[in-house]
């Protein structure tokens, strides 16, 4: 049942009173909203502020080791995936697109790129906490090293074939000087 239409004749003072106290909690309600929404736009752009600190963090790092960053993570389509190669183990994170212009200086993941080692969160940090202690520094030089140089043999070999793979080989190791003994070459019969 409604009440029926007051118009200013006919209103009485009880039920004007009525009609502003109704008012005044509309309005309350709208305020808490609206302080509910200015609430979560500041967290909002705090935690934009902490993932940005991060990132640029995450980004002097990337700069530091070997690192490729693409959308390889199939559940997080939508972030970047950055992973550093550090003397102390594979280390990643995932990149907000509006602090992707940190990592310009990335390489972009390609098939050539060591993916994912399966690391955990943890297992991260503990790399990370390793690297901070000044651990595993020779590490990288040696096996790091091995491990890139062999990976570019063998897609060279693949992509190439392997006449032009050798030679390509042959200027990476400076090995193009005159007078250089030409052995294990494709065209050498192994000497």
């Amino acid at each position: 049942m409604t009440e029926p239409r007051h118009t200013a004749d006919t209103i009485t003072d009880d039920a004007l009173d009525v009609l502003y106290s109704r008012l005044a909690k509309a309005v309350r309600a709208v305020d808490i909203l609206a302080d509910s929404h200015r609430r979560a736009d500041r967290a909002e752009a705090e935690r934009d502020g902490a993932y940005r600190e991060r990132a640029r963090l995450v980004a002097h790092l990337a700069s530091l080791y070997p690192s490729h960053i693409g959308h390889t993570d199939p559940t997080a389509p939508d972030w970047a995936v950055v992973i550093i190669e550090a003397p102390t183990g594979q280390m990643s994170w995932h990149i907000a697109e509006r602090d992707m212009d940190l990592f310009a200086h990335v390489e972009p993941t390609n098939r050539i790129c060591r993916g994912w080692d399966g690391h955990t969160t943890d297992e991260k940090y503990e790399r990370l906490a390793q690297l901070i202690r000044g651990e595993g520094h020779t590490l990288f030089r040696v096996e790091h090293a091995e491990a890139a140089v062999a990976r570019v043999r063998a897609l060279l070999d693949t992509h190439l074939g392997p006449l032009a793979s050798y030679a390509v080989r042959r200027a990476l190791d400076g090995s193009t000087k005159a007078g250089t003994e030409e052995t294990n070459s494709p065209m050498s019969g192994e000497r």
